[in-house]
Parts: C-alpha cells; structure tokens; sequence
C-alpha cells in the first residue's frame, strides 16, 4: 500500500510540474498575443486615414468594374446578335449558291449530252430578256 501510495504522489508531482510548464508556456504566449495586439492597434491606428482612403478607393474600383463588366456584357450580347444575323444571311446564301450549282450541274449535264445546243438552240419566250428602249 505504501508503494502505491508513492507511486500515486509521484504521478501527482510529475502532473503538478506539466501543469506548472504549461502555466508558464502560457503566460508567455498570453504576453506575445498582448504585444501583438498592441502593435496591430498602433498600426491600425497610424494608418486610419490611408485604410479609410484604400478601402474607400476600392469600392469606386468595385462600382467601376461593375459597369465595365456591365457595358462588357452589352457588347457581347450586341456581337452575339449581329452574328446571329450574320450566320442567317450566310446559311441563306448558302442554299441560294446551293441552289445555282444544282442549276448550273443541269445545264452541264445538258450541255454534255447535247453539245450542239451551245450552237443552235433557240431561248425559250419566257426567258428572253427584253431591253429597254433606250431614250
């Protein structure tokens, strides 16, 4: 029982030193937090006037983005119709060229199986173009 009891107190003596260190760790970093926190006071406090101007520019940086990205997004979206309408007008030449090759294939193809047309064909009425008179 005696040894239990001197195991005991010295467990309790080794906690007591532990608890003691620690004590001691802590009020150091209790004095550098408090140095810290006065150096940052001062420097808050040297600098009030050029934060306040800092974060007072920022924020005409900030509005001045805001309608830059705003006027930015206007373009886009102009240049996203234009070219829409660029990619219609293209696809409707597309089918009118489309269109005049098939014809021209034809007269080809015409052209190839009866050569002496280019010679002696006649125009059909329909398609002969008058000419003005001239004044």
């Amino acid at each position: 029982a005696s040894q239990q009891w001197d195991k005991t107190i010295r467990s309790i003596a080794a906690s007591a030193r532990s608890i003691q260190k620690a004590s001691k760790a802590a009020g150091v970093l209790l004095k550098r937090l408090n140095m810290a926190a006065k150096d940052v006071r001062g420097i808050l406090a040297e600098n009030r006037q050029p934060l306040k101007e800092a974060m007072a520019q920022l924020k005409t940086s900030i509005k001045s983005a805001n309608g830059l990205m705003k006027e930015v997004n206007a373009v886009s979206s102009r240049t996203d119709a234009r070219m829409e309408g660029m990619y219609q007008r293209l696809q409707s030449l597309a089918e009118q060229l489309g269109a005049v090759a098939e014809s021209a294939q034809r007269l080809l193809d015409l052209i190839s199986e009866q050569p002496s047309l280019l010679l002696f064909s006649k125009p059909k009425a329909s398609t002969v173009i008058k000419q003005r008179p001239e004044k």
